[in-house]
């Protein structure tokens, strides 16, 4: 159990570290990275939830969710951040291709949020990622 929280405090202070990064105005090519290792430990984190029987009857779903939703939503957002980096390069496919990931990720990460009742403000920064994913999406 201590491991899990561990592993669950090591992926929110990535995410601090994500958001304050995204404020500041870092680049993608960063922002991308620090995504994709938010992403990792969340889904480590999730792979412990469901792997252990003990601690998916002692971890509430509310919880659990949580951390399933986080770990999906660091996913879409690896690809939304590399996208740009294939804009830059001419890589007009890719773009498309990792903008399209983004978005499926994100949505599914609001679904899950939205079906355990997770608090209103999650759903909304939720669906914000989504939403700029989609738009960038139809851009390109």
């Amino acid at each position: 159990c201590l491991d899990l929280f561990r592993t669950v405090m090591l992926a929110q202070a990535q995410k601090c570290f994500y958001e304050k990064a995204e404020r500041d105005g870092i680049k993608d090519k960063l922002l991308a990275l620090i995504a994709a290792e938010c992403c990792a430990l969340y889904k480590e984190a999730h792979l412990k939830l469901t792997t252990s029987s003990v601690l998916r009857l002692r971890i509430g779903r509310g919880f659990q969710a949580v951390v399933e939703s986080n770990a999906v939503l660091f996913d879409g957002l690896k690809h939304y951040h590399a996208a740009a980096g294939h804009l830059e390069a001419l890589e007009y496919g890719k773009q498309v291709a990792r903008l399209g990931q983004a978005v499926d990720a994100c949505a599914q990460a609001v679904e899950i949020v939205q079906k355990a009742n997770i608090s209103d403000a999650v759903i909304q920064r939720f669906a914000s990622s989504h939403a700029r994913a989609a738009e960038s999406y139809t851009k390109a």
